[in-house]
């Protein structure tokens, strides 16, 4: 219920408190006082963008060691609709972290920054090779793709459009329709996408990529931002 209340708040001013706040509890300590506040400061990003704190927010991936504090820091910037100017590299090296619940939310992250940095980081997955033990990784990477994807990520979405993994397949094919959409290049109506909650499947451990009725902000034109 709290997390609900929070996610409603619309006061900028906020945010140099939240800040403070994190910056106050830095022992091991205070991280249940940090996750919550990172929590309520990407609820106030989503409603009223600053670029500084929006910074402050991913940079702090680094500063915390928790799988489970990251991945929540990643679903909070998940719904975030990042200016081009804000530097992603934190989320793009969670993306390849060694701990899978950091690096599917990175995954799942990348589709909240329109940048070529982002998209590179969606194609180093889509571009494995061994999609039994990348499945999910391919299936974040292709998802995210169909929102900030190019039309030359197509071919190289193609490739899987024939796997013999049915998320992956579908995932695919999913992103091929809505970059197609996205740049109004013509889609026929046996290939139109399927709804993303067919598509995106996690483990039955963790929150849906859709549960909470979520879609990117660029999924509908290119080059926002």
């Amino acid at each position: 219920i709290a997390h609900r209340e929070a996610e409603k708040l619309d006061d900028a001013g906020l945010l140099p408190m939240l800040r403070e706040l994190i910056e106050a509890n830095s022992s091991k300590a205070g991280k249940e006082i940090r996750e919550n506040a990172y929590f309520v400061m990407g609820s106030l990003l989503k409603n009223n963008m600053e670029p500084s704190y929006c910074q402050f927010l991913i940079d702090s991936l680094r500063k915390e060691s928790d799988k489970y504090v990251i991945s929540s820091m990643l679903d909070s910037v998940k719904c975030l609709h990042i200016p081009r100017e804000v530097n992603i590299e934190p989320m793009i090296e969670c993306s390849r972290n060694d701990k899978w619940q950091i690096r599917h939310s990175a995954i799942n992250a990348l589709w909240a920054s329109n940048s070529e940095p982002s998209r590179e980081a969606a194609r180093y997955w889509v571009r494995q090779t061994d999609e039994k033990t990348y499945k999910y990784e391919l299936i974040f990477a292709q998802a995210s793709l169909g929102y900030i994807g190019e039309p030359q990520d197509i071919e190289l979405l193609e490739k899987h459009v024939h796997s013999r993994i049915r998320d992956v397949r579908d995932s695919a094919q999913y992103a091929i329709n809505n970059i197609k959409t996205r740049w109004h290049v013509d889609v026929a109506i046996q290939d139109r996408p399927p709804d993303i909650e067919a598509i995106i499947t996690f483990n039955t451990s963790r929150k849906t990529a859709a549960s909470d009725g979520y879609r990117p902000p660029h999924m509908l034109a290119p080059g926002v931002l």
